[in-house]
């Protein structure tokens, strides 16, 4: 005879319940306490809360997540209200306190816990711990909600601005100039790749907009830690020239800010650091400056194909081809492709660019040549998908 499975929903609400019975049992005896017992009692208790959330988080799978948060939510509440923004378990309480309120739409809690944990990182016992606690709190939030980790990170840079004007000593001031560096690249430069991936799959104009947005706020951010980095050299961060030149050119290109983007790129290119390749570095300089689909571009880009190694070169070869056949220059497509197809070893890639040199030679007028090449990718290539569309032809 087989026992009967218990419920898994069952066991939750048992689990929910019994857990915030002790949260109530000890935050009422908290209030007969003395303060230092009443802080003892309620530290404890926030031990026993994260530690059997997390263990609910991974355990109670089957359980309506949008119920689950929301108790938890209320449990935390509870925990936190006899919590000093100097307890050392402030900092996580409230801000797992705000997520979970952000998760069950409460955004009116979510803001006020957002807000209690920033002010109980800068609490931290030193500012150096601060500043960690202050990242770690918006980075909570950068794969999820791009303007709470936008206002995390405005928190965090005006509490570094403070920390280096008030430093006492020109070394102090020195590493905290560093450290604001890097939280300038860091926000800039996962604002910009968070929203730049966002922008592609949607046509929502509010969307698209407001992406947009996070983008020209992450070129600010990269644009003000490279000014730094102009101005002081000797106090860079963790992040190079080169890299804050390349990311910000990439966010003004987005925006349509082709004349800073040209800058950017040409900076990068003049000197040549050898951090990004240097056929990376012409495509960019040279789309920023005439666009990708102009003879221009393809004439400044085409030298330097072959210069790169291997199939590195591939990927911009074929925007240089169909530079060219954009342009109707049919004849200069042809030796491109046929370079293409030289570095190439994928089979699919060398029949699609055989099949665009058929269509330059159609366009040039030579027929012959055109159906030759088409027979031939039938005969040769016959496994691709493009042999299909050729015989078609």
């Amino acid at each position: 005879m087989s026992k009967a499975k218990p419920n898994r929903h069952a066991v939750g609400w048992l689990f929910f319940a019994r857990v915030l019975v002790v949260a109530a049992v000890a935050i009422l005896a908290a209030v007969a306490l003395s303060p230092s017992l009443r802080t003892f009692s309620h530290l404890s208790q926030l031990a026993i809360l994260q530690e059997d959330y997390e263990r609910a988080k991974s355990e109670i799978a089957g359980c309506d997540l949008f119920a689950f948060e929301r108790e938890w939510a209320d449990c935390f509440d509870a925990a936190a209200k006899g919590l000093t923004l100097s307890d050392p378990l402030a900092f996580s309480t409230l801000s797992e306190a705000a997520k979970l309120h952000e998760a069950t739409g409460d955004r009116a809690k979510a803001d006020r816990f957002f807000e209690r944990a920033a002010e109980a990182a800068m609490a931290a016992e030193s500012p150096v711990m601060a500043d960690t606690l202050l990242a770690a709190l918006a980075s909570e939030y950068r794969s999820t909600d791009l303007n709470r980790y936008a206002e995390g990170c405005a928190i965090r840079v005006e509490f570094l601005r403070a920390q280096m004007a008030d430093a006492p000593t020109e070394s102090e001031r020195a590493d905290w100039q560093g450290r604001l560096q890097n939280a300038l690249y860091e926000e800039g430069d996962r604002r910009f790749v968070r929203a730049r991936n966002l922008l592609h799959p949607t046509d929502d104009e509010s969307e698209r907009e407001a992406l947009l947005s996070h983008v020209a706020g992450a070129a600010d951010r990269l644009e003000e830690c490279l000014r730094i980095g102009d101005a002081e050299p000797a106090s860079l961060g963790s992040y190079s020239l080169d890299q804050r030149l390349w990311k910000l050119g990439n966010a003004r290109m987005l925006l349509g800010d082709a004349d800073a983007a040209f800058e950017c790129f040409g900076r990068l290119l003049e000197a040549d650091r050898g951090e990004y390749d240097r056929l990376s570095l012409v495509d960019r300089y040279a789309q920023a400056k005439w666009g990708y689909d102009t003879i221009e571009y393809c004439e400044f880009v085409e030298p330097e194909l072959a210069k790169a190694p291997g199939d590195e070169p591939l990927g911009i070869a074929q925007r240089v081809a169909w530079g060219y056949q954009r342009c109707e220059a049919w004849d200069r497509a042809i030796p491109v492709l046929e370079f293409m197809i030289e570095r190439s070893s994928d089979r699919n890639a060398i029949a699609q660019a055989m099949s665009s040199i058929a269509t330059s030679h159609f366009a040039l007028g030579d027929e012959e040549l055109g159906l030759g090449v088409l027979e031939f990718i039938v005969s040769e290539y016959g496994d691709t998908s493009v042999a299909a569309l050729a015989q078609n032809d």
